[in-house]
């Protein structure tokens, strides 16, 4: 945040001297059209919804600004992130949680397949041996998959 502001300050007196040598650039070359342009912007500035919007606008940043800058909206925006950091924990503790299950899921699954290959192998019919096979064939797959 520091950076920003410091950032701010740097840029912010470039860009206002950029633009004001702009506008005396270009009223020294079409001082006819840029006269007419400002003319324009004025006229737009003065109907009712632009003038409504942007007195809205700078009510709505001063209110904001005044707010942040007092203690009672720090101690409300400290509560509000305490709160939303709280909840983050929580969230994360779920998610380990729910991580956890499903690797002992997945465990639990190759375990009884792995004993269901070994069933089938012990059964003497030629389909039920070939159905023994292709369980170690996909345990073969997923091993080689885990070590990627």
């Amino acid at each position: 945040m520091n950076n920003m502001k410091k950032a701010l300050k740097v840029i912010l007196p470039i860009a206002l001297v950029a633009i004001t040598v702009t506008i005396s650039v270009c009223y020294a070359v079409l001082p006819g059209q840029t006269r007419w342009f400002f003319e324009q912007a004025w006229a737009m500035l003065n109907n009712p919804l632009p003038i409504v919007g942007v007195t809205a606008l700078a009510v709505l940043i001063f209110l904001w600004r005044v707010v942040i800058a007092t203690r009672f909206g720090k101690g409300a925006l400290k509560e509000i992130k305490d709160e939303y950091e709280a909840k983050y924990a929580e969230f994360e503790a779920e998610k380990e949680h729910y991580e956890q299950e499903l690797k002992d899921m997945n465990n639990k699954f190759n375990e009884l397949k792995d004993n269901l290959a070994r069933l089938c192998d012990v059964i003497p019919n030629k389909k039920v041996k070939d159905l023994a096979k292709e369980f170690d064939y996909g345990k073969d797959i997923d091993s080689d998959t885990e070590k990627e």
